[in-house]
């Protein structure tokens, strides 16, 4: 097996494991203060946060990283909230889809810097911990 099959098996992966994401964020919009759903959304974030850092997806890192911020801060508030986020964790689970297939097709990231979401999670997060 070439390195690059190695990459292409580690990106279906990583792939496989969003479209567990977005299934596990329906079961979650439909029960927003289920503590357990989120903890399954919060490693599987961090499952494609840990994946990109080992083949240095960077605007993945990013994304996943300010993700990560928001539903942690989600966690430590879920009995405050009154507007969920669930919208936002599509958007980024979108994002990383869109990223992944890039680097499945051209073996690249792609041109979109996705500077408009990490803002809009960094906004959600500071919004939160100011319940």
């Amino acid at each position: 097996m070439t390195p690059h099959d190695l990459l292409e098996d580690f990106l279906q992966e990583i792939l496989d494991a969003l479209i567990n994401l977005d299934f596990e964020l329906l079961h979650w919009a439909q029960n927003p203060r289920d503590t357990k759903q989120l903890q399954r959304i919060y490693s599987l974030f961090h499952k494609v946060k840990y994946d990109c850092n080992i083949i240095g997806a960077k605007k993945l890192q990013r994304i996943a990283e300010a993700t990560e911020g928001l539903i942690v801060e989600v966690q430590l508030h879920i009995y405050d909230i009154q507007n969920f986020p669930v919208e936002t964790f599509r958007k980024s689970a979108d994002a990383f889809t869109a990223i992944v297939r890039n680097l499945l097709r051209d073996g690249v990231e792609g041109d979109r810097e996705y500077t408009g979401l990490i803002q809009r999670l960094e906004r959600e997060t500071k919004a939160i911990q100011s319940i």
